[in-house]
């Protein structure tokens, strides 16, 4: 059968993936150019998608070329944007030191850049750092190479936060005059661990919309606080009044705000373009896979159609050989499958001859008043009658003990009594008679229970022998039946593939 396989498999040819085509080799070619042309249509989407982020790529570069290099004029026009130091020992953590202050903050509106560079002044240009372990360390190293620099350090420096109730009151004042105040820290952005050093900045003045209101909560009594104007007018509750800050061209807190929004487009196409080169390299990657595939089908098709010239060249003696070896399994099976049916058919008679025997030898048994059934309810009878007698003989022995111990007592007693002794001597005389008798008779029902016991225990093994053989040959027949219907299907399967040989043949020799 292992045989019958291989010659089947010698004329199919596996496919891509594991696939086998629902025809033959001769229809297999088709599928594998159906796949190439498929996978060619594949890569052409590939090249495409390819050329797409390609141009794409370029457009970027060009974009992130000129936010490069407006960056760089930033950065060079404004060398205190970066900050450029070594570090005091190994293994410095350079997160402890966070940056000066214009860097570490964003207006919420573009109005408020002058009158919070009035706030802050100088201060901007501060370096803040964690705590002032950090400072003194850089300080002591010279980290900054000999430049004055002032350190604030976050953790010890005292905020200057307006109350709650005067922030409250300033607000009111405002909505009085039409106007707008608010604390200065308020109208910017920041990292709350940094809430310290952003109110130490900013704290204890207020940013107004208008002078006249900016002197309102200045000078007022319960408000008294310093106050800053949009335009940058300062005015001191001390009395003393400043203005005409600088404009908006020289404000670090203006340049670096045009700094962070160029910083961030140069963040976003950078991301863009790693986003890109991702996708191209993925493209790349599927590419040589489908190239891979694509050559490996070319391959099996090359290999397929030498596979069919050389059928078309080989001989058909041998492909005959192989086609009388299949008919002479077809007909040995053909033989073995005659040999089951015989098997079976004996089986048959066999049962029938069985189930027979047992019909005749039940109604030999109910005939003649001995099946099994009279047997046990006889033994049941018998066994009750045996109880009833030890009963009675139990009783008589009983009574045979009381005669005879009256018949002592009695020859104690005088002469004149003599009626009565020989009244006593006949009735103990009849007593063991009547015991004897009974003993004889519960004697013989043991042996008719005995009897009827034994044949009782015969019968019940001889239908449980017939009931077994019975189940026996039943078996061996439904194992019979299943062999032979095996037989016809593998029979068949030969058969069809005989046919499929004879055609393989007449294409051959067409």
């Amino acid at each position: 059968r292992s045989q019958i396989q291989h010659v089947t498999q010698f004329f199919f040819f596996q496919a891509e993936d594991g696939i086998r085509d629902a025809q033959e080799s001769r229809g297999l070619g088709d599928v594998y150019k159906r796949q190439i042309q498929a996978n060619q249509e594949n890569l052409q989407w590939l090249d495409d998608k390819n050329s797409q982020l390609t141009e794409k790529k370029a457009t970027i570069q060009e974009q992130l070329t000129v936010v490069t290099r407006n960056l760089n004029e930033l950065q060079a026009s404004n060398p205190a944007f970066t900050l450029k130091f070594r570090d005091p020992e190994p293994n410095f953590d350079r997160r402890k030191v966070k940056g000066r202050v214009f860097s570490l903050f964003e207006v919420k509106e573009q109005k408020f850049i002058k009158a919070l560079e009035a706030i802050a002044g100088g201060k901007l240009y501060n370096v803040v750092v964690d705590n002032e372990m950090t400072s003194k360390l850089l300080l002591k190293k010279d980290c900054f190479s000999g430049i004055s620099i002032i350190f604030i350090p976050n953790n010890k420096i005292v905020p200057q936060e307006i109350p709650q109730d005067k922030v409250d009151l300033i607000r009111r004042i405002a909505e009085d005059n039409q106007g707008e105040a608010r604390p200065a820290y308020e109208l910017i952005k920041y990292d709350q661990n940094l809430k310290n050093t952003m109110q130490y900045v900013f704290g204890n003045t207020v940013v107004c919309s208008t002078m006249e209101l900016a002197k309102k909560i200045a000078f007022n009594p319960r408000t008294r606080c310093k106050c800053v104007t949009l335009e940058g007018d300062v005015v001191d509750p001390s009395g003393t009044l400043t203005g005409g800050y600088m404009n908006a061209q020289t404000s670090i807190i203006q340049k670096y705000q045009n700094y962070r929004v160029t910083f961030n487009q140069y963040e976003i196409r950078n991301k863009e373009l790693k986003e890109i080169d991702s996708q191209i390299e993925q493209l790349r990657q599927e590419s040589e896979t489908k190239n891979q595939q694509k050559n490996d089908l070319e391959i099996k098709l090359h290999q397929l159609n030498l596979y069919k010239q050389k059928v078309k060249e080989s001989s058909v003696g041998r492909i005959q050989e192989r086609i009388e070896g299949l008919q002479k399994q077809i007909v040995e099976l053909n033989q073995q499958k005659g040999r089951l049916q015989e098997m079976r058919e004996k089986c048959r008679n066999d049962l029938e001859e069985l189930q027979q025997e047992q019909t005749q030898f039940t109604a030999q048994s109910q005939s003649g008043g001995l099946n099994v059934k009279f047997l046990q309810d006889r033994s049941k009878k018998l066994k009750k009658e045996m109880d009833e007698i030890q009963k009675e003989i139990a009783k008589l022995r009983t009574d045979l003990r009381d005669s005879i111990a009256e018949s002592r007592n009695s020859e104690e007693i005088a002469v004149q009594n003599e009626e009565k002794k020989k009244k006593i001597y006949l009735t103990k005389e009849k007593l063991k008679g009547e015991v004897d008798s009974a003993e004889r008779k519960l004697n013989k029902a043991k042996e008719q229970f005995k009897k009827f016991e034994d044949e009782r225990k015969l019968k019940e093994k001889l239908i449980f022998k017939s009931n077994k053989q019975i189940e026996d040959l039943e078996q061996r027949q439904k194992e019979a039946q299943i062999e032979i219907e095996q037989t016809d299907k593998e029979s068949k399967k030969l058969e069809s593939d005989l046919q499929s040989y004879q055609k393989e043949i007449k294409l051959l020799k067409d």
